[in-house]
């Protein structure tokens, strides 16, 4: 077999593995982050104040007229930023900074924070520097900061650094993905791996769902944010990276876990936002844009434990989705292929999680669903998952989901580990919320 080419994109998000079919087959692939050498360190209040809200603040030099400025800053209850004493923004995010603003000499940046919760409020920012004269600079937190209560003659005292900010867990997007080198990875005979796209945080978000359209483009999605459209060039283009084109979709819909594109169709299902669900996208005049979006299965629940991903059934004719089990089963079910018995028997007192998760959630738990292209039909094809996030079918059609854990459980004698189950027709793999779990050696359960 010859002509196969492995591309893969990096972003801040889970691996992800699809197999891409058009004229040239690719599998596209999510690399391993290296560690960037920029250190900007953590930022904390001092313990000794009685009130946690006030700014952080720190004088640097500029030798010159600045040509351009980029600015990343976040953290824990931060808030607006600015410079010289005009705003500039807020934080967390990625600010481009008008030259005009900076000085010859010294300049002042300053980050407002305040404490809202639990948790006392801390920052992390890294200002980029282009000097007209070709030079560059990197102001970033670190010593030298100082912090002063949001008072009247309030005192400004160094801010305490709590540690260098790690960017093998850039939480804040702050650094440019860096990915393993294309030449690093190892593949079969005659396949080839090409960089397509780094996917940029604060400015894209986390991507965690990816399908293809007929035209062999990438439709990606945001969990917290909008969908994305990537088109790849040419195979064995000189520059894969540097010729792939990224848009953003014009959508109002945002938080999708899942994408599939079938049946004419884009088909999303809404983790986020205030209606989750099931939702199918088409462009009805032509114009390669998204027009028209309905909502085909309205679903309650959602977060880590929500509506997760979709699949398109072996035979083409349907599509098959999961949920976590935060989601309550959907308001309308026309058909269930195992027993409907979701009431619950306990001989003993039942011990919910000491730490409330979960608590008062009863069966069926996580479940795997399907529908037909309009939505209608939905038929529950097993259930008794806790957090079944994404699933595939092998090429005889069976269906294989991997669940996810409780780790709080971990040593006691109804902790289950995560796993990859083979997913029958009927099947209920007996979740059941805190000590209620049942064991896989139940003659009714699966292993």
């Amino acid at each position: 077999m010859t002509g196969l080419s492995l591309r893969y994109l990096f972003g801040p998000m889970k691996p992800r593995i699809i197999l891409q079919t058009s004229l040239s087959t690719a599998l596209l692939l999510l690399a391993t982050p290296l560690r960037s050498s920029a250190e900007p360190t953590w930022l904390a209040t001092p313990k000794t104040e009685d009130t946690r809200q006030g700014v952080f603040s720190h004088q640097f030099e500029v030798s010159g007229p600045v040509k351009s400025a980029s600015l990343r800053v976040g953290g824990f209850r931060s808030g607006a930023v600015s410079l010289n004493g005009k705003d500039i923004g807020k934080a967390p995010a990625k600010l481009s900074i008008a030259p005009g603003h900076f000085q010859t000499g010294t300049n002042t940046l300053a980050i407002s924070a305040a404490e809202a919760g639990k948790g006392s409020p801390r920052v992390v920012a890294q200002l980029t520097l282009e000097l007209a004269d070709g030079s560059k600079q990197v102001v970033e937190t670190g010593n030298g900061w100082t912090f002063a209560l949001n008072q009247k003659g309030a005192t400004a005292v160094p801010a305490p650094v709590s540690g260098k900010y790690d960017p093998n867990n850039d939480v804040l997007g702050f650094f440019p993905p860096t990915v393993t080198p294309a030449s690093e990875i190892q593949v079969p005979k005659d396949f080839k791996v090409e960089l397509l796209y780094r996917v940029p945080k604060l400015d894209q978000g986390s991507w965690v769902a990816i399908t293809v359209d007929p035209k062999g483009r990438l439709l990606c999605a945001d969990q917290y944010g909008g969908l994305f459209r990537v088109t790849p060039p040419p195979a064995n283009a000189a520059n894969a990276e540097a010729e792939t084109k990224v848009e953003t979709l014009e959508t109002e819909l945002k938080g999708a876990h899942g994408l599939l594109y079938a049946f004419n169709s884009l088909y999303a299902m809404i983790n986020e936002g205030p209606q989750k669900g099931l939702y199918r996208l088409t462009d009805t005049n032509g114009d390669d844009q998204f027009d028209k979006t309905e909502l085909l299965v309205p679903l309650e629940g959602g977060g880590e434990h929500g509506p997760h991903s979709l699949q398109l059934s072996p035979d083409g004719k349907s599509i098959y989705f999961c949920c976590g089990n935060h989601t309550k089963p959907p308001a309308k079910i026309d058909h269930v292929r195992g027993a409907q018995a979701w009431s619950e028997d306990h001989l003993l007192p039942r011990l919910w999680d000491a730490n409330g998760h979960a608590k008062g959630i009863l069966a069926p738990g996580g479940y795997i669903a399907k529908v037909d292209p309009d939505g209608k039909n939905l038929e529950m094809f097993c259930s008794g998952y806790r957090n079944e996030f994404d699933f595939a079918f092998n090429l005889n059609g069976d269906i294989f989901s991997y669940d996810a854990d409780m780790e709080w459980d971990i040593g006691t004698p109804w902790y289950r580990p995560t796993r990859i189950n083979q997913s029958p027709s009927g099947g209920d793999f007996g979740w059941r919320s805190g000590a209620g779990k049942w064991p896989a050696y139940y003659t009714d359960s699966l292993p």
